[in-house]
């Protein structure tokens, strides 16, 4: 392992939802390579069974190649700074029933960026740090963090 290996750290987060239904997700996902043969086995697999669907979508097959998760500092004032990469995506694993998402499961490796090496003092020192979705118009854009507020 590369000393630049060391200073990273991978984790899952567990996303919280709100009633998410898998069409929030299609902006995001139509950039996946894979996207257009999950989606037909999906809806092959809801016509025929009424059973739970899980399916893995490897960020390597992101158009762009990256995916990245950023850090919000200010709920009111920073959404123009949602530009404080922290972490990298690695993988998304979603269950579902009927088109509903019943689970979110986003695996991260930390970047080593400032933010990067903040998120990981963070998770190294058992912070409870929550995963949230970005969402515009409905539709799931990106991932992030809000800094925890400390407390004296």
């Amino acid at each position: 392992m590369s000393n630049l290996d060391t200073n990273r750290i991978k984790k899952s987060f567990n996303i919280s939802l709100e009633n998410n239904t898998l069409e929030q997700y299609e902006m995001f996902l139509s950039n996946f390579k894979e996207w257009k043969h999950y989606k037909r086995e999906i809806k092959l697999n809801s016509l025929l069974d009424n059973k739970k669907i899980e399916f893995r979508v490897d960020v390597s097959s992101h158009t762009t190649g990256a995916l990245y998760v950023n850090v919000l500092v200010d709920v009111d004032n920073d959404f123009d700074l949602l530009k404080k990469a922290s972490c990298s995506i690695e993988s998304l694993k979603f269950v579902l029933k009927d088109s509903n998402v019943i689970e979110l499961e986003i695996s991260l490796i930390t970047l080593n960026t400032e933010w990067g090496k903040i998120v990981k003092e963070l998770i190294e020192s058992d912070v409870n740090l929550e995963l949230k979705q970005f969402m515009v118009d409905g539709q799931v854009k990106s991932f992030y963090f809000e800094y925890p507020k400390m407390s004296a």
